[in-house]
């Protein structure tokens, strides 16, 4: 999943084989999987007993999937989209999610209930060339959105927004050569932090943690052979990040980022795409090479050494709520499902 978007990524993970049913190494002794229809690949969760998936369906439409007590339920589908690129549930009274139209000339965000059923949509317009593809939520009518301003030849605008329930207002950072990626937003408060990594021309990648507070966008902080995938917040000044070097270890990394400067990367097996915390506990979710998922904790920003799952294909998203996890990824054999939900305790 190296120097690719997260949406190609995730699709490129959905279609990975897998093997065999048991994990292999690391702490985690006990978890569930279960198929899920569709191609999911982002989690959110209103609480332990309640989460929501996105993604799209088979037929290239954007869909959610709730679910309860760790079983996925019917599908809900959003007509004139491509995929759900994002939900966030900022607490147990619902959710927003975020989709691109299938014309990509526009964004719908739609509000979810707290009972997992989406209540209203709202399809809006957006410029020429801009693409909507993450979105944190503090509040149901307090979301930052994050995405790109393609301004050709090489050459992207890190477009980041606010949504109120009714209205999007963008702010577009300044424009940056080479081939920019967004990768997720992680907010507490009014504070949020933005990662991805820009792509050079030596196909190392440059990391990326941009801020943002009360809606104003702040410095780019970066690091050297490090792309960020996933970043989870846990406080107004900390967050912490995962990915992989492009440098010569090729490993996963995980790093703790203060006040938007990336500190110095730990290193773990394999590539990571997603991460989620409460409090300095996080569990970190990707792929051990390319055909098996693989799962892990980290506590304050060092990670241990992970599960690796032959039974699954790889993982690319994840949430941690009620001393649970909930990730998102690839379906391994015997099932005829493409998706796979795999819960269990939180590290």
């Amino acid at each position: 999943m190296k120097a690719i978007g997260m949406l190609a990524a995730a699709a490129l993970a959905l279609a990975a084989p897998a093997a065999s049913a048991a994990p292999r190494q690391g702490s985690l002794d006990t978890y569930t999987s279960k198929g899920v229809s569709g191609y999911q690949f982002v989690v959110s969760c209103l609480s332990a007993k309640l989460c929501v998936l996105g993604g799209y369906n088979g037929k290239g439409v954007g869909d959610i999937v709730p679910v309860r007590n760790g079983t996925p339920q019917a599908a809900v589908t959003f007509k004139g989209t491509s995929a759900v690129y994002g939900v966030s549930c900022p607490n147990p009274s619902g959710c927003v999610a975020l989709a691109r139209t299938s014309n990509d000339v526009g964004a719908v965000f739609a509000a979810i209930g707290k009972s997992g059923k989406v209540t209203k949509s709202a399809k809006v317009s957006l410029p020429p060339l801009v693409s909507l593809q993450h979105l944190s939520c503090t509040r149901l009518t307090s979301c930052e959105v994050v995405g790109l301003d393609d301004t050709g030849f090489a050459r992207y605008a890190i477009e980041v927004g606010s949504w109120n329930g009714k209205k999007l207002t963008l702010h577009k950072t300044k424009v940056y050569k080479g081939d920019v990626t967004v990768t997720d937003i992680a907010c507490i408060g009014t504070s949020c932090d933005v990662a991805g990594y820009i792509l050079g021309s030596n196909s190392k990648d440059t990391g990326f943690d941009l801020t943002v507070s009360h809606g104003s966008i702040g410095k780019l902080h970066t690091a050297a052979d490090d792309a960020l995938y996933g970043i989870s917040c846990v406080s107004a000044s900390r967050c912490y990040a995962d990915g992989f070097s492009t440098g010569p270890s090729g490993e996963g990394l995980v790093v703790t980022a203060n006040n938007g400067t990336i500190g110095s990367p730990h290193s773990v097996s394999g590539d990571l795409a997603g991460i989620a915390c409460a409090g300095s506990s996080c569990t970190a979710v990707g792929s051990a090479g390319s055909t098996e998922g693989e799962i892990g904790g980290v506590s304050s920003g060092v990670p241990g050494t992970p599960d690796v799952f032959p039974g699954i294909g790889p993982v690319n998203g994840v949430a941690v709520i009620g001393g649970m996890f909930f990730a998102i990824g690839s379906s391994g054999p015997g099932s005829h499902l493409p998706s796979e939900l795999t819960y269990g305790n939180a590290f």
